[in-house]
């Protein structure tokens, strides 16, 4: 696989699928010894996190002001939650009097069977997945936590994206969905 040029990652988890497979024929008894414990992972290096500097966040910040999402941008750069953390969040979660919000929910992309679309090089393609979006409680512990934030912060969500929530929600009338 590393001479095809898989990634190490990926050769690691196919060797561990592997191992899975080969104790469990031992299991069944369809293999006599483990075959695959004496087999090592390729070394796997992480690469190094790139984080923007002061100055790209504010550029990044200004560009976005228009955009109906700003604040969910702002609220994410500066709390460091990730990306389905504030899109799970529900007004709820909100400490307006503390300035901190409950993680609760985590908005996941659940993915369905796609279609079998043209062939390409041989190969079934897929021409379109259905996908779902799904709130879900946090698996880890470490995850369901409390963020505290700032006064800024605070009058970014309240004057800012709630009020330009409710406006959207004016506009939708009963085709609104929270």
């Amino acid at each position: 696989m590393q001479e095809a040029g898989k990634s190490a990652a990926l050769c690691a988890y196919a060797l561990r699928v592997l191992k899975m497979a080969l104790r469990q024929a031992v299991r069944w008894q369809i293999l006599s010894r483990k075959a695959a414990e004496a087999l090592r992972p390729p070394k796997v290096t992480r690469q190094e996190m790139h984080v923007w500097t002061a100055e790209q966040v504010a550029a990044f910040l200004c560009v976005s002001q228009a955009h109906r999402l700003h604040a969910a941008f702002y609220l994410a750069l500066m709390t460091g939650m990730r990306r389905g953390e504030v899109l799970g969040l529900k007004w709820e979660d909100v400490d307006w009097e503390r300035s901190r919000l409950k993680i609760r929910n985590n908005l996941v992309e659940v993915r369905g069977e796609g279609k079998a679309g043209k062939q390409h090089a041989g190969k079934d393609t897929v021409s379109s997945v259905r996908a779902s979006l799904r709130l879900q409680i946090p698996k880890a512990d470490a995850l369901r936590r409390t963020v505290a934030f700032s006064p800024g912060t605070l009058s970014k969500l309240r004057r800012d994206h709630q009020a330009q929530q409710e406006r959207e929600r004016l506009a939708a009338a009963e085709a609104w969905q929270d």
